[in-house]
């Protein structure tokens, strides 16, 4: 199950997805009118049940693809779900962090934090993996036609 290439592709983005769970996707300091001292606000998966959501149910699908190793059909279709679920996270995140802005009268210095790459390099790794599994059922579609 490991042993393949596309397993460890598919095991590293189940890993980086289940990463930003851990860490904050985006922090801003901000003076509110009547203070002088700055505050700081973050966005974490933790705190957004939505995004929570989402998050855990593509690391299912992405465990669920590594698991159907033996179906390659099923592994493509749980492959394309999941990149599918990590791009409406990508989205739902940055609709969160734009709300986020709104809300903030007096932003100094928003930025992204280094999670926020995690799930573009979890869609990276799914990808190379989707590769690796076409790449596989061709050589077993020829073995078979060679019997």
């Amino acid at each position: 199950m490991i042993q393949r290439k596309q397993s460890l592709y598919l095991l590293l983005g189940a890993a980086l997805i289940a990463a930003t769970y851990f860490f904050s996707l985006w922090h801003v300091d901000y003076k509110n009118d009547s203070d002088t001292v700055l505050q700081t606000k973050k966005l974490r998966i933790v705190e957004h049940l939505p995004l929570l959501i989402v998050m855990v149910f593509s690391v299912i699908l992405i465990l669920a693809c590594l698991f159907s190793f033996k179906n390659y059909a099923r592994q493509m279709r749980l492959g394309f779900a999941s990149l599918i679920l990590l791009i409406t996270f990508i989205v739902q995140c940055l609709m969160k962090i734009s709300s986020l802005q709104n809300d903030i009268s007096n932003p100094i210095n928003p930025t992204y934090s280094l999670a926020m790459v995690l799930p573009f390099a979890a869609i990276v790794a799914i990808l190379i993996a989707l590769f690796y599994i076409r790449k596989d059922k061709k050589l077993i579609d020829s073995l078979n036609h060679l019997r």
